[in-house]
């Protein structure tokens, strides 16, 4: 429980770093749109024919934006909030599959062998010992890859939404906004 505490209490860190980070970033950006804007207006005043400085500024902030430290943040956030709820639902599908983790065909036949020193597997009538740390451990196996599997599940996601809104470049955005 208490690393868990550590965890949203690095989370809350990092977020506030994030957000002092973002709004100097937000000053460095609007200061080279200004002067993308001034050197656009020089060079080439026919791309910027029907744009407004808003629609520049807008356009600019979102090409050059980076955009990385914010989806970090997103897979930490999401991986420390859902880690819980990915237990708890493994909880409950081990809950329905068998108690311990394992389908419960498995978990029968498991409970009804024991294996000898040389490595024989004997089916006996009642559950045995060996049986029953054998069932644990898969159980923890479930958890364990369960729950990296949930973690990946939220980087692909992430990750996805990351590439899926990328962005062209300055002028290929400028070209599309163009009325």
């Amino acid at each position: 429980m208490t690393g868990y505490v550590l965890a949203l209490g690095a989370l809350g860190v990092a977020g506030a770093l994030f957000f002092l980070w973002r709004r100097r970033m937000d000053g460095l950006i609007a200061e080279s749109a200004d002067m993308e804007w001034e050197r656009l207006q020089k060079r080439d005043p026919d791309l910027l024919k029907g744009l407004t400085r808003e629609d520049f500024d807008r356009l600019y902030a979102r090409v050059e934006y980076p955009r990385l430290p914010g989806y970090l943040l997103a897979i930490f956030a999401g991986v420390t909030v859902l880690t819980p709820v990915i237990v708890l639902v493994l909880q409950i599908i081990f809950a329905l599959t068998g108690g311990d983790g394992t389908p419960p065909e498995i978990a029968d036949a498991v409970a009804r062998m024991v294996v000898d020193r040389d490595g024989k597997a004997t089916v006996v009538a009642g559950p045995s010992e060996q049986a029953q740390y054998y069932a644990e451990d898969l159980s923890g196996f479930g958890l364990y890859f369960g729950l990296i599997v949930g973690w990946l599940a939220i980087v692909a996601l992430v990750m996805h939404r990351y590439h899926s809104r990328r962005t062209g470049t300055l002028r290929e955005e400028i070209i599309r906004a163009r009325p």
